[in-house]
């Protein structure tokens, strides 16, 4: 500072700590507690893994890394039954708080996990309600997505606030929802979301925000020379749904004919 004239004012300075670096406290503690050599995890130590994560997140501006992190570390660990149990409960339940969480869920929970169905079917339906309260869309869709890969129902379905939601992937996972049930007044609904999509395809505009819905779920019929791109798509048989939920639609179209 002497060399550019500079002087430190003493009164109005302070010294600040360096912030801890990135790879930072809480990744440190879980991988620390990651590491054990019995075959099975305990209650005890899935248990004190799962409260640090939990304290951790607290700490960190509710960081949601740090439960993704935690969630990863389970993966592919042996726990015991007591530890399974307490593992898949607190995950769920974290779940619901921190629906972030949610996408993790399929893959890490209910497959790893091998879930019973109505454990499956409690929580998505909680997630389907608390979604709707929260105008948190993507909520709804994975418990339709959810129903419908695990075959159960979502005992509140209104699908006039589906229709309600302007929300594109979420009308396409309620049209899908009412392809694969068995109950006649949701078969009934299927004329409905059609309707709907036949309307959006008529304003530009409407269709552009909804192209996926209006697309998966009209026939080649609808599309004209104004969507001549969208006609080539539907003729070359292009999908933008997964295996899964293309075997849902099929089917469908198979037994409407």
């Amino acid at each position: 500072m002497k060399k550019f004239n500079l002087i430190l004012n003493h009164k109005k300075t302070t010294i600040s700590v360096l912030p801890i670096p990135s790879t930072e406290s809480w990744i440190s503690k879980l991988n620390a507690l990651s590491i054990n050599e019995k075959e099975y995890w305990d209650y005890k130590n899935t248990e004190l893994l799962i409260n640090t994560a939990i304290h951790a997140l607290h700490s960190n501006n509710n960081n949601a890394a740090i439960l993704n992190y935690m969630i990863k570390i389970f993966h592919k660990k042996k726990l015991s039954k007591n530890a399974k149990k307490y593992y898949v409960k607190k995950v769920l339940h974290l779940a619901v708080i921190y629906p972030y969480l949610i996408q993790l869920i399929d893959n890490y929970i209910f497959e790893e996990q091998e879930l019973d169905s109505n454990i499956i079917s409690r929580f998505s339906n909680i997630i389907y309600e608390e979604g709707f309260m929260s105008n948190n869309y993507e909520s709804v869709c994975y418990a339709l997505f959810f129903s419908i890969k695990y075959n159960f129902e979502i005992k509140s379905i209104d699908f006039e606030k589906i229709r309600n939601s302007n929300h594109a992937i979420l009308n396409l996972l309620g049209y899908l929802y009412c392809c694969n049930s068995d109950m006649t007044d949701n078969k009934k609904q299927i004329k409905v979301f059609k309707n709907l999509a036949k309307e959006l395809l008529e304003n530009k505009e409407d269709f552009q925000e909804n192209w996926v819905f209006v697309y998966e779920v009209l026939s080649i019929g609808h599309f004209n020379k104004e969507n001549s791109d969208w006609k080539k798509l539907k003729d070359n048989k292009v999908s933008f749904l997964n295996a899964m939920l293309l075997g849902v639609k099929l089917k469908q179209s198979k037994n409407s004919v």
